[in-house]
C-alpha cells in the first residue's frame, strides 16, 4: 500500500479555561473527507471561543488582522468580533472548495488556520489558556509518528503523562515498530481501537 493512499488524520484540541476541554482524533480516507468531518466542530468550537472572549477580540489589534487577511483599506467604522467570525467562515469555505478540487492535498490547513493561530496568540492566549489547535495532521504515517512525538515526555505545557496515557503511547510505539504497518489491515484496525479509546478518554469535560 502506498503511503499516499493511506488514511488521513488530525488531532484537534479545544479549551476554554474554567469551562472545559476536549481532544479529538479524526480519521478519513483523504484530506477532503477529513476536513468535511472536522469543519462543523471547528465552527462550533470557534463560535464558543469568540462568544466567550468577544470583548477581548474587540480590543485586539483587528486592524493588523484585517491587513494580514483581507488587505484592502481598513473600514472607517472598524472591525468587531462578528467580522472575524464571518472572515473565518469565508476562509473555511475557501479551503472546502480547494479540497474538493484537490482531495489528496497533504494538509487540511490553510489560511483559515493561520487566522485561528493569530487569534490564539493575539486575542485570548495573552491572559487565558483558551485555544483551538490542530498540532498534528497528515497521512496516517506522518500523523501517528507526529502524535507519538507530541505526547511523548516532556508533555506540551505543564501536563504530566499519567499511567493510562503511558500505556496508550506504548501501544502506538509498538504499532510503528512493525514493518510497513500502514499497509496491514489488522494493524489499522488496532489503530482505530486506540483512536476510539483516546476520543472517549478526552471527550468534553
Amino acid at each position: 500500500m502506498d503511503q499516499n493512499r493511506t488514511p488521513y488524520a488530525a488531532l484537534s484540541q479545544w479549551q476554554i479555561e474554567d469551562i472545559g476541554f476536549h481532544d479529538t482524533i479524526f480519521v478519513a480516507k483523504n484530506s477532503q473527507e477529513l476536513f468535511e468531518q472536522m469543519r462543523g466542530g471547528i465552527i462550533s468550537d470557534m463560535d464558543a471561543l469568540i462568544d466567550h472572549r468577544y470583548e477581548d477580540i474587540n480590543c485586539s489589534e483587528l486592524e493588523t488582522l484585517y491587513e494580514q487577511f483581507v488587505g484592502d483599506d481598513y473600514p472607517a467604522d472598524g472591525w468587531i468580533a462578528e467580522d472575524v467570525r464571518e472572515l473565518l467562515a469565508e476562509l473555511l469555505q475557501k479551503q472546502r472548495l480547494y479540497l474538493k478540487e484537490f482531495p489528496n492535498s497533504p494538509t487540511i490547513l490553510g489560511q483559515w488556520y493561520d487566522l485561528i493561530e493569530w487569534m490564539n496568540e493575539s486575542c485570548w492566549d495573552v491572559s487565558y489558556d483558551d485555544y483551538l489547535r490542530i498540532p498534528v495532521e497528515g497521512n496516517i504515517v506522518k500523523f501517528v509518528n507526529g502524535l507519538i512525538d507530541f505526547y511523548s515526555p516532556p508533555m506540551p505545557g505543564p501536563k504530566l503523562i499519567d499511567f493510562q496515557e503511558g500505556k496508550w503511547l506504548i501501544k502506538l510505539k509498538h504499532i510503528v515498530s512493525s514493518d510497513r504497518w500502514w499497509a496491514k489491515s489488522e494493524i489499522l484496525r488496532k489503530l482505530n481501537r486506540l483512536t476510539d479509546e483516546f476520543n472517549e478518554r478526552y471527550q468534553f469535560r
